[in-house]
């Protein structure tokens, strides 16, 4: 058997590409969203929307736990550059992750004198109460 004979004629690969499309349009339909999708992730609308908010202070802080929107709020008003927090807080992988990305320049350090803490929480002698918002609370401990 030689080569030529194991070509499809390409009337016969086209009549498979529209039989395949008629009866079963999915991947058409996906083909389409694709399309659909690419223009608008490849919109210049967008691409200078994330530029303005790329150069914005605070921009998509909105979209973060309302916890951690009030521990960056207490640490922002109280001119916090070092904090640490409670237990409770460090236990919950989310809430400490986020704290920590969105309080920058402020850092984590263990000693720091400055405390987060859950407001159900017992704050440690000699800690005074700073400030409270949405159920959390920022002490210093000297």
């Amino acid at each position: 058997m030689s080569l030529k004979s194991r070509v499809i004629p390409p009337a016969v690969a086209l009549a498979v590409i529209i039989l395949t499309v008629i009866l079963y349009p999915q991947p058409l339909n996906t083909l389409q969203a694709l399309g659909q999708a690419g223009e608008t992730l490849f919109s210049p609308d967008l691409f200078l929307q994330l530029a303005r908010q790329a150069g914005t202070p605070r921009a998509g802080e909105q979209v973060l736990p309302p916890q951690v929107q009030a521990m960056l709020f207490l640490l922002r008003t109280n001119n916090v550059t070092s904090y640490c927090y409670s237990a409770s807080i460090g236990k919950n992988e989310e809430i400490r992750q986020r704290l920590i990305e969105g309080a920058l320049p402020a850092r984590f350090r263990e000693t720091a004198p400055y405390v987060l803490m859950i407001e159900s929480e017992q704050a440690p002698r000699p800690c005074r109460s700073l400030a409270s918002r949405e159920g959390v609370l920022l002490v210093y401990c000297p």
